[in-house]
């Protein structure tokens, strides 16, 4: 059956889908019901009304996707819901929604006939993805599947109400399928971009099951990006390839090459291409690009951060990752496949990744992949290691 959503390409619009929640709630007693009960943790019967608003302008309060305003004779709660469909969401609004301002405003702007001390807030995070985490601690994390029981179960409801939520939580199921792997799987067609990221919620999820050389960690999943092409990705690091940051005296920033650095791999999958790619970064932490290090660091700091850093990459080179050292200057030029869809690493210098190797995936099975990522990571970071302890 066609899908609303999907025939509008709205199914990552978080506007589009907090205005059928809150269409939904509004229009159907059963949805109602369900929702207070799996989202608000409440019971429909405590209230003598409930309805939910979306993007209430708040002046410089910000604007909620959805307060839901449960009225009982003599005082009246209201849920706070900043719906989250994006995965790693650096705009994270929860400290700005969970603030004395914001409950202040809310009370002069849904219910004013009532004193402050009759007003309760709550805050929630309905999330998609499962590992979100808000900045502020006084939210509480809900996720859209927590909903998908729901279907079937509501009564009610109008037409157009029930095929919002119908087809919105069709999508949620959906999504959630691709957190299930499988080493048969054809990996490019788990990777696909199906409008919400569930190739990312795959991605992540692959991931998790490589077997790690000792100490290596996954430390952060992310999206991006470039020139239009989507890319999935992922860094991981050990605490000894980065065991101090740049720190900041008397007006100077002082960069101390020998321990103020941050090298970690960083996997990446191309959509488009069905490429995936590992990379080895060399870089200062926190990060900066080369530009800003010329006009901030001392000459002389920076020059023997740039030497140490041409040290280590001849180093890992000797390690084995490869023969081959770029000038300064040169282009990552395609290098010769010495296996059926792999590229051996190739160097080049600052700003970009110190080495790189592409793996082409278009015809893997998640178990193929799996077993190339272990063996790369292996020697990664042996290589790493080995060139650590030599400089």
């Amino acid at each position: 059956m066609d899908n609303i959503f999907s025939i509008l390409g709205i199914q990552a619009c978080e506007d589009a889908v907090s205005n059928a929640l809150a269409y939904t709630f509004n229009c159907n007693p059963g949805f109602r019901t369900g929702f207070l009960k799996e989202i608000c943790d409440r019971r429909s019967e405590d209230f003598d009304h409930c309805t939910a608003h979306t993007r209430t302008t708040l002046a410089e309060c910000g604007s909620p996707d959805m307060v839901i305003a449960c009225h009982s004779k003599k005082e009246v709660e209201l849920f706070v819901i900043e719906n989250r469909l994006c995965p790693g969401d650096n705009s994270d609004r929860t400290r700005q929604f969970a603030s004395r301002k914001m409950s202040r405003a809310l009370h002069q702007r849904l219910c004013r006939d009532l004193q402050e001390n009759k007003v309760f807030v709550s805050y929630i995070l309905l999330a998609l993805f499962p590992d979100e985490v808000p900045k502020s601690d006084q939210f509480i994390v809900k996720h859209h599947s927590e909903l998908c029981g729901l279907l079937g179960k509501m009564s009610g409801g109008n037409e157009p109400a029930d095929k919002l939520i119908t087809d919105w939580l069709s999508l949620v199921n959906s999504f959630h399928s691709r957190s299930n792997v499988s080493l048969t799987d054809r990996i490019c067609n788990k990777l696909s971009d199906d409008g919400l990221n569930a190739g990312h919620l795959y991605f992540c999820n692959f991931l998790m099951r490589l077997e790690l050389p000792p100490r290596l960690g996954i430390e952060a999943f992310f999206t991006s990006k470039i020139q239009g092409q989507r890319h999935y990705g992922a860094t991981l690091s050990k605490g000894a390839w980065y065991p101090g940051e740049m720190i900041q005296s008397a007006g100077e920033w002082i960069l101390d090459p020998d321990t103020m650095f941050n090298i970690h791999l960083e996997a990446q999958f191309n959509v488009s291409k069905s490429i995936f790619a590992m990379a080895i970064h060399y870089e200062v932490k926190p990060y900066e690009t080369p530009g800003w290090l010329k006009e901030n660091i001392q000459p002389r700091q920076y020059g023997a951060f740039l030497e140490r850093r041409g040290r280590f990459c001849e180093l890992i080179a000797e390690a084995g990752l490869d023969k081959w050292i770029f000038p300064a200057g040169a282009d990552l030029t395609p290098s010769i496949e010495k296996e059926p869809g792999r590229k051996d690493w190739v160097f080049a210098p600052a700003p970009r990744p110190l080495a790189l190797l592409e793996l082409n995936v278009k015809d893997y099975q998640t178990g193929d992949l799996i077993a190339q990522l272990e063996k790369i990571l292996k020697e990664a970071s042996q290589a790493i290691d080995y060139a650590l302890e030599k400089l």
